[in-house]
């Protein structure tokens, strides 16, 4: 038995699911596979949570990147194929997947999302191929959602994220892999990026606030 989506859960409700009932959740006499969100992997609960478990695989964000900031023409290439296997890639131009790939920060969910949402754009406008301007436009409007959410103690926790490439704990941090704010991925070990999307968001944030510093002085 496979349960999915059981990731896409708020982060309260997926720690009493996961951390109270999972005795519960292992009952059943048969073989099953739940999906539950990343966030709970960083949580203070997750090793009492994984006793209760057979096994835990945890699988992490398509590289886009390298950890040194290099482009990952691999993982890259691995998004060009899953986008394959869902729609004929004649109806999307080269130059609007490369831009979807590089601002879906390898997340899977963001990336299809992207390309749906550009899809539905194209149609809009009476076109019959995916262009540029159609995922700029769902770009923009997946960034204004992060910008609704954000407040200023989470940027102070994402600028330093960008910088070190390392998040440290904290219910904060928790809140920010659930909203998918900060991804982590894998090359020998782990690390974590802020999401591209939001990096604008938070350069200008930095910028003000360095200005007003400034202008305090």
């Amino acid at each position: 038995m496979i349960i999915d989506d059981l990731d896409k859960l708020d982060l309260k409700r997926a720690e009493e699911l996961f951390y109270e009932s999972s005795n519960s959740l292992t009952l059943p006499n048969c073989s099953i596979i739940y999906t539950i969100p990343l966030s709970i992997v960083h949580s203070n609960e997750y090793t009492q949570i994984k006793q209760n478990f057979t096994d835990a695989f945890i699988l992490p964000n398509i590289r886009v990147w390298k950890s040194n900031g290099e482009k990952d023409e691999e993982e890259r290439k691995t998004l060009t194929t899953i986008l394959e296997k869902r729609m004929d890639l004649k109806l999307i131009s080269n130059e609007a997947i490369n831009i979807a790939i590089e601002n879906s920060g390898g997340n899977l969910y963001h990336f299809v999302y992207m390309i749906r949402s550009a899809c539905i754009n194209a149609i809009m406008r009476n076109r019959n191929k995916i262009e540029i301007e159609d995922i700029n436009s769902t770009i923009n409007n997946m960034r204004n959602d992060f910008d609704r959410i954000l407040r200023k103690e989470h940027y102070l926790i994402l600028d330093e994220i960008h910088r070190t490439k390392v998040a440290v704990d904290g219910k904060i941090l928790l809140e920010l892999f659930h909203n998918l704010s900060v991804l982590e991925y894998l090359n020998a070990k782990r690390w974590c990026d802020v999401h591209p999307l939001i990096v604008p968001l938070l350069k200008e944030r930095m910028e003000k606030q360095k200005n007003s510093k400034d202008t305090a002085r």
